[in-house]
């Protein structure tokens, strides 16, 4: 009985071996056919897709590493793409985690990848920085994450809005999404607004408007808000969205 135990655990141990040692060509066969890549390279524990494309998204290179962490299996993600690169760990402890996630574009590429076409174009650079997720079967359980927008700037029929460096903050409850603004050195802007799984939202926010705002945006601005004390500017939207 006891050589038999051994046989099953060096059966299993060869198995494991097979499996992550395969290559990663198999990664590549197996993908749907709406999902499109020029080659695969490496194992299965460590390897590369190349020129991964599906729907709006395009990755020249896609990289994983398979490493332990706390004594668990993680994966570390790493996507370098046409309009921007970033990197992430996905484990699974009690549901799922996803931490030191951190992915940059350009504010226009990231415009680009709306399905829609906006009346105005954007400039400067957007930086998301993932520190942790933590999803389970009650919805999400922990979620730190910001995103920057650094030397912000919406542009429309040549009148170019500078709107500073906004930085939103992203927390949650187990069934909504929170999210906080602050941008304190140009719109002196601060603002709180959350989405639910239901697709419902809600978002409030305060601002001054700049002096030197392009007479169409300052319009636009006073349209979507209502004045308030000592110049401030206020805005209170909500709704659902039907896609979500």
């Amino acid at each position: 009985m006891k050589h038999c135990r051994y046989a099953i655990f060096f059966l299993l141990a060869y198995v494991i071996a097979l499996i992550i040692t395969a290559p990663a060509a198999l990664i590549a066969w197996a993908l749907p056919a709406q999902i499109q890549t020029a080659g695969a390279e490496g194992s299965l524990w460590s390897g590369s897709l190349r020129q991964l494309r599906w729907r709006q998204l395009d990755l020249q290179q896609l990289t994983w590493r398979w490493q332990w962490r706390y004594g668990l299996p993680t994966i570390r993600l790493t996507a370098q793409g046409n309009s921007g690169h970033g990197a992430v760990t996905l484990g699974w402890k009690d549901g799922w985690r996803l931490a030191n996630g951190r992915w940059q574009i350009s504010a226009q590429e990231a415009l680009a990848l709306i399905d829609a076409s906006p009346p105005f174009s954007s400039a400067g650079e957007l930086t998301l920085t993932l520190q942790q997720l933590h999803l389970d079967d009650a919805g999400c359980r922990r979620l730190q994450a910001t995103l920057v927008w650094r030397d912000a700037a919406l542009i429309m029929n040549h009148q170019r809005a500078i709107a500073g460096e906004p930085k939103l903050t992203f927390s949650c409850q187990p069934q909504r999404l929170l999210i906080a603004l602050q941008e304190p050195h140009r719109l002196h802007a601060a603002g709180q607004g959350n989405i639910d799984r239901a697709g419902g939202y809600h978002f409030r926010m305060r601002l001054r408007v700049p002096a030197d705002l392009p007479p169409q945006w300052r319009r636009l601005t006073e349209l979507a808000t209502r004045a308030g004390d000592n110049g401030q500017r206020f805005m209170e939207v909500s709704g659902r969205w039907a896609t979500l």
